[in-house]
């Protein structure tokens, strides 16, 4: 049954209150150090090949830096890691811990990291969301895996701090997240070429069907 959002809002607070960590309600969790050495991050982005794995990216810093964090650390609602921009001199209060945020969500959303990839509809000109980003199924070593897991603690890290990501993700995507059902207009939402190609797949006959496609499938 739907909500009044005044009513979510009290509810979601409220949890979010509930789970905050003992040692984040006492004002005693220390802050870890990360480093990013963004020269190194644009370097490595001019030739996505030498770094296959993204791991000298932004995101691929702060992951590397933020990684081994128990997951109580993240469940606070002010910074969480102090930021040393590596050959900037940069004295972390708040900005640049800000900004590894940004950084870290501009590349995700670009060729800096292979974590996500343009939807069919933007490298095809077609349909709508083409500025949107999905998961890359290629994606599916335990190093990558845990990358998503690091995204998904970004994520986390956005609700409790009410701090938007940037993050260009259609609804096919946030659907999944919250379990919610998909049909065939969220396909086309990423896809409409494939739509397409179905929709001319259902005229076909059988006859016809034969003659297009040579295979047999068993």
């Amino acid at each position: 049954n739907a909500l009044f959002f005044g009513t979510k809002k009290t509810l979601w607070d409220a949890a979010l209150v509930a789970t905050t960590s003992n040692a984040a309600q006492m004002g005693r969790l220390n802050q870890m150090r990360v480093s990013i050495n963004r020269m190194k991050a644009s370097r490595a982005k001019e030739d996505p090949t030498k770094d296959p794995e993204g791991l000298a990216s932004n995101f691929g810093q702060l992951y590397t830096g933020i990684k081994n964090g128990e997951p109580s650390h993240f469940q606070a609602d002010h910074q969480l890691w102090n930021v040393e921009y590596v050959g900037e001199g940069s004295i972390d209060v708040g900005g640049p811990y800000r900004e590894s945020i940004t950084l870290a969500c501009q590349d995700l959303m670009s060729s800096a990291t292979p974590l996500f990839v343009q939807a069919p509809n933007g490298r095809h000109g077609l349909g709508v969301n083409r500025e949107k980003w999905l998961p890359n199924p290629a994606c599916n070593t335990p190093q990558f895996l845990d990358m998503y897991r690091v995204a998904g603690v970004l994520m986390g890290v956005s609700l409790r701090s009410k701090s938007p990501l940037s993050l260009d993700l259609p609804p096919l995507v946030w659907k999944q997240l919250l379990e919610e059902p998909t049909d065939v207009s969220d396909l086309e939402g990423v896809d409409k070429l494939c739509i397409q190609a179905l929709d001319e797949l259902e005229k076909i006959d059988k006859a016809a069907f034969a003659d297009v496609f040579m295979e047999s499938f068993c």
